[in-house]
């Protein structure tokens, strides 16, 4: 495991930067010298070198001592690139003791494999690597996996902000690229509010919220059974009351929540606004509603504003945009972004 090690005066201001990258390691823990804090990170690779580097610190291997240069991950899937003309991706996603890679089609199979056992070298709790086969798709936004190298193993406890989430990443869609956005969300929830998360999967921001809010009532609605199932498990693991999954289809267990909600989540950025209507009929008189949606990097999503604003007005209803961020780049011209709406019913 690799840490970025920052002298204590800057460590504040270092961990708000890696968990806005969504960065931090969640299998490791934060380490402490005398005059020096460690953080875990995801890996070593040169962009974020680069990143820790200009933020004042820099990148030690996990008994501290300074990274030597030598073979890794990163310079096999360099030359790799230069070898093939593969446009495999440097980095890779950590879920527990899973990596994910992203693999070009014209790599062969034992230079991936090589390539992964770099990966667990580097990475001493991760014990799985498996590389995409194919693009998030379908009703339950699955992604295609194969094995590639270590323990042939599809299912892992996952832990991120203090939270365990089991799952078997074949069966349910998870990303750690949204850890910060699931930890923002959880600092906004106070007091005795009324949570309804949508597409809620294994239970994520479920789960974080009920934590860190102990006196919200919370409620994931999840299509996929086995993502509801995970969700029940990780509601379980995490000991937690106020959280309670439920199963089936957003539109139809809706109506059971008429008017209830204090906060409401969308996170289905390929077609929240399609649930829209669903959302306004869950929220109180007031109510906050986060919108997850891909937007174009030139225009950051003001069509869609202003077509939901269109939306309330014709019921009725004044929306308000109170916040909005970008979520994590999703292709060279489209970014994932988060929009806090203030909605008010009239009475």
């Amino acid at each position: 495991m690799f840490y970025a090690r920052v002298k204590k005066t800057h460590a504040e201001r270092l961990r708000r930067l890696l968990a806005r990258k969504s960065l931090l390691n969640g299998e490791g823990r934060i380490k402490h010298s005398i005059s020096y804090v460690y953080f875990p990170v995801v890996n070593e690779d040169e962009k974020i070198k680069k990143l820790i580097h200009a933020a004042g610190a820099e990148l030690v291997g996990r008994k501290g001592r300074e990274i030597k240069k030598r073979g890794s991950f990163a310079d096999g899937v360099e030359k790799a690139r230069r070898d093939s003309g593969t446009r495999m991706s440097a980095g890779y996603d950590v879920i527990g003791t899973i990596a994910i890679i992203d693999v070009g089609a014209d790599i062969g199979a034992g230079r991936v494999r090589q390539l992964a056992k770099e990966l667990m070298e580097e990475n001493s709790h991760v014990k799985t690597v498996l590389a995409k086969a194919g693009a998030v798709a379908g009703r339950y936004r699955i992604r295609g996996l194969r094995y590639v190298a270590g323990r042939r193993n599809f299912a892992t406890v996952h832990r991120e902000n203090g939270c365990s989430f089991y799952m078997d990443v074949r069966k349910t869609f998870f990303s750690p690229r949204l850890a910060y956005e699931r930890a923002r969300i959880a600092r906004l929830s106070k007091g005795k509010e009324r949570v309804v998360v949508m597409f809620a999967g294994a239970g994520p921001f479920v789960v974080q919220i009920a934590k860190a809010n102990g006196r919200a009532e919370v409620v994931g609605i999840e299509l996929n059974r086995d993502s509801f199932s995970y969700m029940k498990r990780n509601i379980e693991l995490n000991r937690l009351k106020n959280a309670r999954a439920v199963f089936g289809n957003v539109r139809t267990v809706s109506r059971r929540y008429r008017n209830i909600a204090d906060r409401i989540l969308m996170p289905l950025p390929m077609s929240s606004m399609d649930f829209l209507g669903d959302a306004f009929d869950v929220a109180k008189t007031r109510a906050v509603i986060h919108l997850y949606a891909f937007c174009s990097s030139d225009t950051l999503g003001k069509e869609l504003i202003d077509r939901t604003i269109d939306l309330g007005r014709k019921r009725g209803i004044s929306i308000t945009l109170i916040g909005k961020r970008v979520v994590r780049p999703y292709s060279s011209k489209e970014l994932e972004m988060a929009f806090d709406l203030l909605v008010r019913k009239k009475r």
